[in-house]
């Protein structure tokens, strides 16, 4: 099972109420986060434990809601490990990064 922090489930809630927006509101939503230091890095985190758990609960029966399919899951979690390997690797920008994987959301 995964511990989810308070700050994780604070930057989960705060991307909660932008995940099934519009796309502009998704865009503002990552203009206006703070994305220097190491915040990025606690976003990426926060999404991938928040849906590594939502997968676990489609396969188990157990799930939250219905807003997502196993494929979509898989998808976006790929997508977040993709963006964390290369923001590790590369100077990336973290806005757009962010941007980009709202829009799967």
């Amino acid at each position: 099972k995964y511990e989810i922090s308070k700050d994780e489930e604070a930057i989960i809630n705060s991307l909660e109420k932008v995940m099934h927006t519009s796309l502009a509101e998704k865009f503002q939503y990552a203009k206006n986060a703070n994305l220097e230091s190491d915040n990025f890095n606690k976003i990426l985190g926060a999404l991938r434990k928040y849906f590594r758990q939502e997968l676990i609960f489609k396969i188990t029966g157990k799930e939250k809601n219905g807003k997502y399919s196993v494929l979509q899951i898989k998808k976006i979690i790929d997508l977040i490990e993709e963006i964390s390997y290369k923001s590790y690797l590369t100077n990336i920008n973290n806005k757009l990064a962010l941007e980009v994987l709202l829009m799967e959301l």
